[in-house]
């Protein structure tokens, strides 16, 4: 077994883990095709792991689903009017205008959102879903369900969350341990990264359980519910929380038996 980027083809026939992104947004996949959501809002950034995951999330949607917007947030200066322009703000005072002009006279005016969206989804950073929050409530979308990856969350610094993001994250920094102390405690900076510890944790246990990942069982570890591929990767399935009142809460670990 060798731990590397899941994007680097060669040597599969020697089993490879990652903390692949794409792990993350199979699992956000599998959980809009339960809830049965159909119109999905994009918001990506520039960096390859963004792509990669739109690449992914577009490969892995029931084909009831669809994207039906997907901007790029490439300045936070910028990221209000970006949003407002997915949420299809500028049509809204377009129509103002027409009637304007129609009636000839100045009219009160509230712009209202497309009201055709189920659900967003954010493959950003920190500091992007902060201000992406921001930007959804300033344009009436707080009650937009929004789904993001890990990323989104993994500043080490207080940012503003949406009440009820839905996120995917490694069981670790979700779920309360004597296993994270300890290893908080040993090793401290592991509060700053702890996916990577996590990885390092799981790879040494694999390679005690490795007949067993052979066999087709699913092993539960500290970065998700591990399995064997058929291409020789070892697929991760993360825990899911939301976001109550600024709090990260856990919810029960799926299987995610597909492959």
């Amino acid at each position: 077994m060798c731990i590397r980027d899941r994007s680097n083809r060669s040597n599969r026939q020697i089993p490879q883990f990652s903390l692949a992104v794409e792990d993350e947004v199979e699992e956000l996949a599998r959980r809009i095709a339960r809830e049965r959501l159909t119109r999905i809002i994009v918001f990506t950034n520039e960096a390859p792991w963004s792509n990669r995951a739109l690449a992914a999330l577009s490969a892995a949607l029931p084909k009831s689903a669809r994207i039906i917007s997907l901007t790029t947030l490439t300045d936070l200066k910028t990221v209000t009017m970006d949003v407002g322009r997915a949420l299809g703000i500028q049509e809204s005072f377009m129509r103002r205008n027409d009637i304007q002009s129609l009636v000839r006279r100045e009219i009160e005016f509230v712009p209202r959102r497309r009201n055709d969206i189920d659900v967003a989804v954010g493959f950003v950073g920190s500091e992007e879903y902060a201000s992406l929050v921001a930007a959804l409530d300033f344009h009436f979308g707080s009650d937009i369900p929004l789904f993001v990856t890990s990323a989104a969350l993994r500043s080490g610094d207080p940012i503003k969350e949406k009440n009820e993001t839905q996120f995917v994250a490694i069981p670790l920094t979700l779920f309360p341990s004597s296993l994270r102390s300890e290893l908080e405690l040993a090793f401290p900076d592991s509060k700053k990264h702890p996916s990577f510890y996590a990885l390092g944790l799981d790879a040494y246990r694999l390679a005690n359980q490795f007949e067993r990942l052979v066999g087709g069982m699913s092993i539960p570890a500290t970065t998700g519910n591990l399995r064997l591929s058929r291409d020789n990767s070892i697929r991760r399935v993360p825990a899911w929380g939301h976001i109550t009142n600024n709090t990260q809460v856990a919810r029960p670990l799926s299987t995610g038996n597909s492959d």
